[in-house]
C-alpha cells in the first residue's frame, strides 16, 4: 500500500505526463510554418498540384488520419516546391500519434477531396489552430506556463515534459 508522499508523488508524475501528451497536440509555432509555406506556393503558383484534403469535420472524426495524410501530402508538395523543410512534415506526425487510432474503413485519405496547393495548406493551417484552441488555451493559460509552450518539471526547470511510457506511433 502506498505511504501519502508516495502516493501523492505519484499522482503528481501521472499528471505531468497527462499535461505532456495534451502538450504534445499543442503547436502554435506549426502555424506560423504553414502560413509560411503557403505564402512560397502563392508565389510559385502551383497550379498542378491536387492534393488530398481533409476538412475540420474529417478531423473531429479521425483526427490521427488527418493529420497522417496532411503529412504524407505535404510531403508530396515540398518535393514539388523543391525546399528543405525537416521540420514541419515530422511535426504533423507527431500530432498524429497523440490522437487514438480510428476504423480504418472510415477514415481514408484517398476519398478525401482533392484540392490545390494554397487551398489545402489554408485547411492545413485552420485544422492547426482549432486544434490549439482545443488544447494550447487550456494547457498554457496558468501563469506557470512558459510562453514557448514549455512547462515547469518537477525540479523546477522549463522545458519539454517527457513521459517514458508513452505510446510509439508507427505507420
Amino acid at each position: 500500500m502506498l505511504r501519502a508522499r508516495s502516493a501523492l508523488a505519484t499522482v503528481f508524475l501521472c499528471s505531468l505526463c497527462l499535461s505532456a501528451v495534451q502538450a504534445a497536440r499543442c503547436s502554435k509555432d506549426l502555424v506560423v510554418r504553414v502560413q509560411t509555406l503557403r505564402n512560397i506556393t502563392l508565389k510559385q503558383q502551383l497550379l498542378n498540384s491536387n492534393l488530398y484534403t481533409p476538412s475540420i469535420e474529417y478531423y473531429q472524426k479521425c483526427p490521427r488520419l488527418a493529420f497522417k495524410c496532411f503529412a504524407e501530402e505535404l510531403s508530396v508538395l515540398i518535393k514539388e516546391l523543391d525546399i528543405h523543410d525537416r521540420i514541419v512534415y515530422p511535426s504533423l506526425l507527431r500530432l498524429a500519434c497523440g490522437f487514438p487510432d480510428q476504423p480504418q474503413q472510415t477514415c481514408l485519405c484517398e476519398i478525401l477531396p482533392e484540392k490545390n496547393a494554397t487551398e489545402f495548406l489554408s485547411d492545413l493551417q485552420r485544422t492547426i489552430e482549432m486544434m490549439n484552441t482545443d488544447f494550447c488555451d487550456k494547457l498554457l493559460s496558468p501563469s506557470d506556463r512558459v510562453k514557448n509552450g514549455s512547462q515547469k518539471g518537477p525540479t523546477g526547470r522549463t522545458g519539454l515534459l517527457r513521459c517514458k511510457n508513452k505510446h510509439k506511433c508507427c505507420f
